[in-house]
């Protein structure tokens, strides 16, 4: 693995309240890590503290390639995106992408292509002589995104890049992330959109209450130790076989009238358990899944004080 940053014992203390404590992790060249954690987590804390808009109070961090950090244009390797819409406003579309391009170094008619690739990647190549004061909301997230990643740079720090877009637009955007990993970019991304993290993220970075809970491989943290038996009735769930349900040995969502899953542990007898519903219900028809992101997620901050 090529090291691309390390934190190390990193902490950050706002006042009498420590938002960071003790983060220590290394994310190598290629990384695509979703950033989880429930509202207070530190999520923005550390973006912004490794973007350097955050002042730490202990530890370091630090680029494993020096040249990273003594270019003499500070964002020419970076590309992000902070939780709020910042935007230049009494502008047009594509001078808010010129001026990320000249941050990062790229003048002329370098910069003028540039934007074009960016603007079409988003969607707004026929809106990029606008005023963004006249644009929606998930356009101005657009010109956000565009401005951040027109300069093709080596790390993507991502807060909440796909509030306001539609499904297909913030599909395609995660599309383009992959991709960018692929070649070895790195990208650290935090969502509220935990199915879209499933379906592009390689890595999980998940915290609590400040500190890492953990940090590692998406299949390692999605639960392997359970799997969830899928019913449809016959007919509509009675109140006598709700409350057979509601009191059964292992957890039980009911979906709706005539459906619901039973999480079984992976070395339980899954015909055995099978024969004991259908002894109370009428079952259809019947399919196994494994638990996904989002629900191992909410397994797992379900006992967060």
């Amino acid at each position: 693995m090529n090291c691309f940053l390390k934190m190390n014992n990193v902490s950050v203390r706002y006042d009498d309240v420590i938002a960071l404590k003790d983060i220590t992790l290394q994310i190598n060249k290629g990384d695509f890590i979703g950033l989880l954690g429930s509202n207070g987590a530190g999520k923005s804390t550390l973006i912004n503290s490794i973007v350097g808009f955050q002042e730490i109070s202990l530890g370091e961090i630090e680029y494993c390639d020096k040249d990273l950090i003594v270019s003499s244009q500070p964002f020419a390797h970076l590309g992000f995106t902070p939780q709020t819409t910042v935007i230049d406003f009494y502008t047009t579309v594509k001078d808010n992408v010129i001026l990320g391009l000249n941050l990062a170094g790229k003048f002329g008619k370098n910069a003028e292509k540039l934007c074009q690739i960016a603007l079409e990647i988003v969607g707004l190549a026929d809106k990029k002589n606008n005023l963004v004061e006249t644009l929606s909301g998930g356009q101005l997230q657009r010109v956000q995104i565009a401005r951040a990643i027109a300069h093709n740079p080596d790390f993507y720090i991502l807060d909440e890049p796909t509030v306001g877009l539609d499904t297909e637009s913030a599909e395609k955007f995660l599309m383009y992330l992959k991709d960018k990993s692929l070649e070895g970019k790195t990208i650290i991304i935090s969502s509220h959109d935990i199915n879209l993290l499933e379906k592009f993220c390689k890595k999980i970075l998940f915290l609590q209450n400040g500190s890492i809970s953990f940090f590692g491989d998406m299949r390692d943290f999605v639960d392997n130790s359970t799997i969830k038996l899928n019913f449809s009735m016959q007919n509509r769930i009675s109140r006598y076989q709700i409350e057979f349900l509601e009191n059964f040995r292992f957890k039980v969502h009911i979906e709706d009238n005539d459906s619901f899953t039973i999480e079984v542990p992976i070395e339980e007898n899954i015909l055995d358990v099978i024969n004991e519903v259908g002894k109370a219900c009428e079952i259809k028809n019947f399919s196994t899944s494994k638990l996904t992101l989002q629900e191992s997620y909410l397994q797992r901050i379900g006992g967060e004080k």
